[in-house]
């Protein structure tokens, strides 16, 4: 299965790539999404957000190590408290308000790449849905085992009731009404396939990405979410090569780590993209509150 789905990423990859005109830049974290696509794509040029708020935020260090080990040109932004209050009102007008915390990120990476005179990028995003890569899906998984017990064989309608079904579960990991979930919910025998589906619809991140790329006048290419690369995750790699233990994307790491730095490929604590240190900034009590960022973004809406 790990073979087979290189050569199908590989294969869609290629495929997508052939109609972009170079040069082209790579959003690069310091995740695997991005540095598979690196190694994958050879970009002309790769951005990096950098937060100096320690490791929780801040994968320059991770970037570097791929950039090192691919020869990559990169640059580097550097997003402040200053910025986020002076661009969140444009990024809010460009977008609308949004819980994601990479909002103003994203916003000034396109405009460095706008200012810069580049006008194609390459966005890595994709294999998060169809891999199992988010943290909450760790938690609906290993809910999700207790199906599996042969004494519970016969108790799944309580189940059901104590911890609720899977798309309970995933709207309230989400926090969004359930009739939107069962809405876009897959038709697949795998629980991730459906789980990746309804969460692709449904988190946005992609819609926000291309309203940026509009507001700026490039253009955002997802080389991953091609039908074939799809199809293939959602209908043929099943659950256990998606998540094992609390490892998530464990199938695209098995590929990627004969290609990049290990450290990279098998780290843990992940953050996951361009996330802002919102909370802090705004002065929750609770980091990742979305409260205060949530009511000053409806302001500039």
């Amino acid at each position: 299965m790990v073979k087979k789905l290189e050569k199908v990423i590989r294969r869609g990859v290629e495929e997508y790539l052939k109609n972009v005109e170079r040069p082209y830049v790579l959003f690069l974290s310091g995740g695997i999404d991005s540095a598979f696509l690196a190694y994958l794509s050879k970009p002309d040029l790769v951005i990096t957000c950098k937060f100096p708020y320690g490791k929780k935020y801040d994968e320059f260090a991770d970037s570097r190590k791929v950039v090192k080990h691919l020869g990559l040109n990169q640059i580097t932004i550097t997003p402040t408290k200053k910025q986020f209050f002076k661009y969140l009102p444009k990024a809010v007008k460009a977008h609308r308000p949004t819980y994601h915390f990479s909002l103003v990120p994203l916003y000034l990476l396109f405009k460095k790449v706008s200012e810069l005179g580049y006008d194609n990028i390459l966005s890595a995003e994709g294999p998060d849905e169809y891999l199992g890569g988010y943290a909450s899906y760790l938690l609906l998984m290993n809910e999700q085992r207790l199906y599996d017990q042969p004494e519970l064989k016969n108790y799944t309608s309580l189940i059901n009731r104590y911890i609720g079904t899977p798309q309970e579960r995933l709207a309230r990991v989400m926090d969004i009404d359930l009739k939107k979930v069962k809405k876009h919910w897959g038709n697949y025998k795998h629980l991730l396939s459906n789980i990746g589906k309804a969460d692709l619809e449904l988190r946005g991140i992609e819609d926000m990405e291309k309203d940026l790329a509009k507001h700026f006048g490039v253009k955002i290419h997802y080389p991953y979410m091609v039908k074939e690369i799809e199809d293939f995750c959602f209908k043929k790699v099943p659950d256990d090569m998606k998540i094992r233990g609390f490892t998530t994307k464990w199938i695209l790491r098995k590929i990627a780590e004969k290609y990049l730095p290990k450290s990279v490929i098998w780290r843990k604590n992940k953050m996951g993209g361009p996330i802002a240190p919102v909370g802090k900034w705004l002065g929750e009590k609770e980091e990742f509150s979305k409260d205060k960022y949530m009511k000053l973004q409806r302001k500039y809406a």
